[in-house]
């Protein structure tokens, strides 16, 4: 099972998640990771638990100037108003696995 995390648009963005996956770890397996090649010069981190893949991103080029007035300016080394794949996870189903197995996507995106 391959499960592609795709953003419709990527506007400056320095960095997101965690974004978990939760599956049902009896049934399935994570197997492995593999960054959007448009995000190169962002850091991931990848934690597991039992049932639980939580993924978060980081832009390690960005940077961060103050203007005249001392509001903080954010440099992020990648933007887009296009679709872009934020990275694929790789999940295997066990051999005898016949029945469904539940995904479910937790997105927690700042305020």
């Amino acid at each position: 099972i391959i499960v592609d995390v795709v953003a419709n648009s990527f506007p400056d963005i320095s960095e997101f998640g965690p974004i978990e996956f939760n599956f049902d770890a009896d049934k399935a397996e994570y197997v492995s990771f593999e960054q959007g090649k448009d995000l190169s010069n962002y850091v991931f981190t990848e934690t597991q638990t039992v049932g639980v893949l939580s993924v978060s991103g980081m832009d390690q080029l960005m940077s961060v100037t103050t203007d005249d007035n001392g509001d903080e300016i954010v440099s992020t080394s990648f933007s887009s108003d296009s679709q872009v794949t934020l990275f694929s996870i790789v999940f295997r189903t066990a051999l005898a696995f016949t029945a469904v197995c539940h995904f479910a996507i937790i997105l927690l995106l700042p305020f």
